[in-house]
């Protein structure tokens, strides 16, 4: 079977974002911050309180509203922006692109405009399947990045791979942010 396709900037960044979103230390990381300062700012509302000085309380009180409320949205806010000014500065000469992708019976034959090579079967520890994308994860920790709207058939695909012996996992139920 073989797929030819470009990849984009939104290609790299929706793979990166989600990377992120099933990262352990990146969701530990968001629910430490998260806590740490929304009680961080209720405490020293307390800690006013207790003083008896109210304008005090009123600007902890509402700052720690604020970041019980709106920490998280930030957070991932500030993640899409460092994952785009990333793929921006090392990817940019990857967009637009045309990848050629012919899956063979024991390897994959991988070629883009400025290099080619074969992939075992073997060397694929699954396939990640989300709503928009097949993520092909490797061994080595890369992924190959195919997108559905550019395809033909997406079935064609599944099946395939699975006819390869690989394990199509599907994400496609939610949405990373």
């Amino acid at each position: 079977m073989k797929l030819n396709y470009p990849l984009y900037d939104y290609d790299f960044l929706n793979y990166q974002l989600y990377v992120a979103s099933k990262s352990d230390r990146i969701n530990k990381n968001l629910k430490k911050n998260w806590l740490i300062l929304t009680v961080g700012f209720f405490l020293a509302a307390l800690y006013f309180y207790s003083e008896n000085h109210i304008p005090m309380v009123l600007y902890f009180g509402f700052i720690s509203i604020l970041f019980g409320a709106f920490y998280p949205y930030y957070f991932r806010w500030k993640h899409k922006r460092h994952y785009k000014k990333h793929i921006s500065e090392n990817y940019k000469n990857r967009f637009g692109h045309n990848q050629l992708i012919d899956v063979g019976t024991d390897e994959i034959f991988c070629k883009d405009f400025s290099s080619e090579g074969k992939i075992n079967i073997s060397a694929i520890v699954g396939v990640d399947e989300t709503t928009e994308y097949f993520f092909l994860n490797l061994t080595t920790g890369m992924s190959l990045i195919i997108p559905k709207d550019r395809l033909n058939n997406t079935d064609d695909l599944r099946n395939e791979l699975i006819k390869r012996g690989l394990s199509v996992f599907n994400y496609s139920v939610g949405k990373w942010k």
